[in-house]
């Protein structure tokens, strides 16, 4: 027999029919085998299993029922189809309650009928294998989702087209205190975001939904308990086959411990600049001072008995003051924000005086709103943003022109630092430097949004923008 054709075993006790049934089927491209008794039957089944059994109602040693319950028919391994004689059809009838897919009776009409009704068998047998392997994918794959979602340390959560939870696996039970069951069909951000960032949470998941472009974002949970974590999220749009959205899945890990220590870090480098700082400004620059003096004391002495000395020691007196010069900008540097409501605009005023002066290019500070940040940490940080865009636009991008802005409105805080050099290049859109990278990060130590973006006609706009409220670090 073929292996590839689909194999039928006939079981007929008259062989001249046998032969015949046999020849029909096999014109038809089918793999036949043949028996002519029960027991010859069950020996050919212990070697192969065929698609289909074609089974006469009446052998010599089994009929009917006991026929089918001793070689097994009716099984989803052993799919068969009764043949009868005529004025048998009542028993037939009874074969078929007991699993057979079809009947033929053996009249005139039977060779002509029966490929048909063999081959639509076979047809629907193949139907039904594949509904039942698809059906066992199907479960395989499901098994395997909710094993991920079940045994993943990772948040895994599912909400539908109106923000509500369609699955919340444990490791969010955990981290929320919240079971399953509680939260199901619940909006997410009414039920674990503070208030003031359930605005924010809405847009970002409507941005999603609606398909637009998507980035990871950091957002905070409350727990049942009233514990506060921080949680960096990935998402994804489950869409349908006409690109319609379905859902949206997030995957989350709390950084909220990997945050606080990393606040902790910087805190500790802040505090170590502004302790140099200091020591460079107390300290080395009135050494520098004293030495100044002494200078020029020892000019005005050595001045009586040779000129020339004395010009060269008011070189010396020149080069100390210098060196007193840069040691108080170096100081300013490592500690540029005064411990005062008025510090930060204090400090940038010093910095775009400071970036004219060493870069020769213009630098403007403006300060619209009541901007005062009573905040130290804060305001150190929106200051070193302010620096790096400075920086950026004086040393890459070749401005003539950087403006300033800190500006108080609407319940927030912004720093905007604009230029007209030559823009933000096409890599940096795709790629991020490491200057860029500090500055997304101080902005997300204080909950504030980072952007950058080409200007207008030409140059960048570096925008760093907080709640009035969020005057604290994120991770506490």
């Amino acid at each position: 027999m073929s292996t590839s054709a689909p194999s039928v075993l006939i079981v007929e006790d008259d062989s001249g029919l046998l032969v015949l049934i046999a020849r029909c089927l096999r014109r038809e491209g089918l793999g036949v085998s043949t028996a002519a008794s029960c027991e010859e039957a069950s020996r050919q089944l212990r070697e192969f299993t065929p698609n289909l059994l074609l089974l006469d109602l009446k052998l010599p040693d089994a009929q009917g029922h006991e026929l089918i319950e001793r070689i097994g028919a009716g099984t989803v391994e052993r799919p068969f189809i009764i043949m009868t004689g005529q004025g048998d059809e009542r028993v037939a009838v009874e074969m078929m309650k007991r699993g057979a897919l079809d009947y033929l009776v053996k009249d005139r009409d039977f060779l002509e009928l029966l490929p048909a009704r063999v081959g639509r068998a076979l047809a629907q047998l193949a139907k039904d294998r594949k509904i039942v392997e698809a059906e066992e994918a199907l479960r395989r794959e499901h098994a395997f989702t909710n094993a991920l979602l079940h045994t993943s340390a990772a948040l895994v959560v599912v909400l539908d087209g109106g923000g509500r939870i369609v699955r919340f696996n444990p490791a969010c039970e955990r981290m929320s205190g919240f079971a399953f069951s509680e939260v199901h069909g619940r909006v997410l951000w009414e039920i674990l975001s503070p208030e003031a960032e359930r605005e924010a949470a809405q847009e970002a998941f409507q941005c999603l939904w609606e398909h637009k472009e998507a980035v990871q974002t950091e957002q905070t949970w409350f727990s049942r308990s009233g514990e506060r974590r921080l949680i960096a999220w990935s998402h994804a749009t489950l869409r349908d086959a006409a690109d319609r959205a379905e859902y949206v899945m997030g995957t989350g890990i709390d950084i909220t411990d990997r945050r606080r220590l990393e606040q902790e870090i910087l805190q500790v480098s802040e505090i170590e600049q502004r302790r140099i700082g200091h020591d460079l400004h107390d300290g080395i620059c009135q050494y520098l001072v004293g030495v100044e003096l002494m200078s020029q004391v020892l000019r005005r002495n050595v001045e009586r008995r040779s000129k020339a000395l004395g010009e060269q020691i008011s070189q010396i007196a020149e080069h100390v003051r210098e060196a007193i010069a840069q040691t108080r900008s170096l100081a300013r540097g490592l500690s540029p924000v005064l411990l005062d409501a008025d510090g930060l605009m204090t400090a940038l005023t010093e910095l775009a005086a400071s970036t004219e002066k060493l870069f020769k290019v213009r630098c403007l500070f403006h300060s619209l709103g009541r901007t005062k940040v009573t905040d130290h940490a804060t305001a150190t940080h929106l200051y070193r943003i302010a620096q790096e865009a400075v920086n950026n636009a004086a040393k890459h991008a070749h401005a003539s022109l950087i403006d300033i802005k800190l500006v108080a409105a609407t319940g927030r805080l912004m720093i905007e630092v604009t230029d007209d050099g030559t823009g933000l290049p096409e890599a940096a859109t795709r790629r991020a430097g490491m200057g860029l990278h500090i500055m997304q990060y101080r902005a997300s130590m204080i909950r504030a949004t980072l952007t950058v973006a080409r200007g207008v006609e030409r140059g960048t706009v570096v925008t760093c923008s907080l709640p009035r409220g969020a005057s604290k670090s994120r991770a506490k």
